[in-house]
């Protein structure tokens, strides 16, 4: 009888980590379809109004990142990063992100944060505001990170930077209207949403 219990409970448990590995595998390619639709239409992800550039795109990050698990915000911020990189160079031209450190390796650091910040919290579940205040403040980090690594830039003379900081004052001259507006509508909007997917166990 014995045998037979070890049996049948290896075959569910076998059962149920293909099953969570399928799941996963879903979620995952939702999250790249998502952020895809976001990043290459830029109606949707990088709004223009009155000269105003808005990245919408950090809405699903945030949104997904707070109702889909830990590692799937190393994810998003990775192809964030990567989708950057390939836009500055076709669609959407942009002197200061074609450049990967900018545009790919602070998303990267960005999404390392988040997700060490969940793992940290990620058994208090007393404390779900906690788990994911990082993600809801991750468009402020991203700024942080795209100037540090401006700045690295500088110091490297990489690409258009040559060693003064004309490059980092550029960027924020141009764009610290545009940062502010994000922040004001991303961070209330995505704690919204997944603090109202969360509270009606909706199982996206």
């Amino acid at each position: 009888m014995g045998k037979n219990y070890i049996k049948s409970h290896y075959k569910k448990s076998n059962v149920f980590g293909k099953k969570q590995k399928i799941n996963d595998v879903v979620k995952y390619s939702i999250a790249l379809a998502i952020i895809s639709l976001f990043a290459f239409v830029p109606q949707i992800g990088f709004l223009t109004v009155n000269n105003f550039g808005l990245a919408l795109i950090l809405l699903p990050i945030i949104v997904i990142g707070a109702c889909w698990g830990i590692w799937i915000n190393l994810f998003v911020w990775t192809m964030f990063g990567i989708y950057a990189l390939i836009l500055s160079y076709t669609m959407i031209p942009n002197v200061f992100m074609n450049n990967p450190l900018p545009s790919v390796v602070a998303r990267i650091c960005v999404g390392i944060i988040v997700t060490g910040w969940k793992l940290l919290f990620s058994k208090s579940k007393k404390y779900y505001n906690l788990q994911n205040l990082m993600i809801y403040i991750s468009p402020i980090l991203n700024t942080i990170f795209v100037v540090l690594f401006l700045q690295v830039s500088t110091w490297l003379k990489v690409g258009i930077f040559d060693g003064s900081n004309w490059g980092i004052i550029a960027f924020l001259s141009i764009t610290w209207p545009n940062i502010i507006i994000e922040w004001a509508i991303l961070i209330p909007i995505g704690l919204t949403v997944s603090m109202r997917i969360n509270k009606y166990n909706i199982n996206l």
